[in-house]
């Protein structure tokens, strides 16, 4: 999980939004992090509570869409188990207008 951390630290960063896959097996076997709620806490942890979309299943016919700051998705997400591959999107940190803080 050290790693996944140190990555995610580099994305606070990043006024980008970050794009994130998570495989159930690859979750399982190597992070430390045994569900897409175990990810959401660690990103909101280290990003804040940023603005976020889980989806599952996409281009299938059970495709969902879940939206929301990462501490309402990690609360309503670690009540349930998400089968099949995950994308999780995160916003960006917010960019200053030109000027603002004096710069």
């Amino acid at each position: 999980m050290l790693v996944l951390g140190v990555f995610l630290a580099t994305m606070v960063l990043f006024s980008e939004p970050n794009f994130f896959g998570i495989r159930p097996h690859a979750v399982k076997r190597g992070l430390d992090i045994h569900s897409a709620g175990d990810f959401l806490a660690l990103a909101e942890e280290i990003l804040g509570d940023r603005e976020a979309v889980v989806a599952r299943e996409l281009t299938k016919v059970h495709e969902e869409f879940i939206r929301g700051p990462l501490s309402q998705l990690r609360t309503d997400i670690g009540k349930r188990t998400l089968k099949g591959e995950t994308t999780v999107l995160i916003q960006g940190r917010h960019r200053r207008k030109p000027g603002q803080y004096g710069i």
